[in-house]
């Protein structure tokens, strides 16, 4: 049996004995090393030595701030003027001075109207410049005529005055005067209920607006003329509306001799009439339209 020799000391088996030792302990190295687990590798977290601030905005205040800027309510150059009252005030106190002064003097008139006895021609054609330049209360003329030609008469002239007047208006407005027809509307009120009604039947309109005066003569031939009714639905309804009001101070005029009992009664009469159609006119503009239709 051959020995080898051990530098520490003693002798050795050789070869076999040393190399299975050598391979026993690497197994148990091996084995040891696989029953440990192995360790992650350490994430190198590494933090900035300067972590980035966020920006800041500079919001520099301004030196001198800017002031809100003032609206400047420059007052407009030609101001609305506030609506003349005067005017009309004198306009009324002249005609109620003037039916007063007819009544006072009534027996002079009627002497001198008794003597005159004009031809109707041309009280016909003083009726149509007065009907178309009113410098005073047409019911004064149409009273005149009714005393002079008697109710039926002076009735016929006056409407034949003041329809041929209201023809020859809305030919002016239909022809030369478009723009002051339309600056007219545009300061006259009232005008919507009467619109509708204008939307309903233009005859209605015409017709309502001619017997009562709840607008200005010179507004309906305006109106009519610019919104483009027909003149024969406008002559027809003109002369119908007009009609009662000839008829009743022509009568009231003729029945000057008559008695405070027979004048009433015209008065309470022709009053209700107004108040009829007036009642009439407020139903019709305030009730739901109809289906809309071509014009007459």
């Amino acid at each position: 049996m051959k020995s080898s020799f051990d530098p520490g000391g003693g002798s050795r088996p050789g070869g076999q004995e040393r190399g299975g030792r050598a391979d026993h302990q690497d197994r148990r190295l091996q084995e040891s090393q696989s029953e440990r687990p192995a360790k992650p590798a350490r994430v190198q977290e590494s933090a900035p030595e300067y972590p980035a601030r966020p920006a800041r905005i500079q919001e520099s205040a301004p030196e001198y701030p800017a002031r809100p800027a003032r609206v400047q309510e420059s007052a407009p150059e030609h101001p609305a003027r506030p609506a003349r009252v005067w005017p009309r005030v004198l306009a009324a106190l002249l005609y109620a001075a003037l039916l007063g002064l007819v009544w006072y003097e009534r027996e002079a008139i009627s002497a001198w109207l008794a003597g005159a006895r004009p031809e109707p021609l041309p009280m016909l054609a003083a009726a149509f410049a007065l009907a178309l330049f009113p410098v005073f209360p047409y019911a004064v003329v149409i009273g005149a005529l009714g005393y002079l030609f008697g109710p039926l008469g002076g009735s016929l002239i006056s409407l034949g005055g003041t329809w041929l007047a209201c023809l020859a208006s809305y030919a002016g407005f239909r022809l030369f005067f478009r723009d002051r027809g339309r600056a007219w509307l545009a300061k006259a009120g009232r005008l919507k209920r009467l619109v509708r009604l204008t939307e309903r039947s233009p005859f209605l309109f015409v017709a309502v607006a001619r017997a009562v005066p709840v607008v200005p003569e010179m507004t309906v031939d305006a109106y009519a003329a610019l919104t483009g009714i027909r003149l024969r639905t406008y002559a027809a309804a003109s002369l119908l509306g007009k009609a009662p009001g000839m008829l009743f101070f022509a009568t009231l005029g003729g029945s000057g001799g008559s008695g405070p009992l027979r004048i009433g009664a015209l008065v309470l009469a022709y009053l209700a009439f107004l108040a009829a159609v007036f009642i009439a006119y407020r139903m019709l503009t305030a009730s739901p339209l109809p289906p809309s239709g071509p014009h007459e």
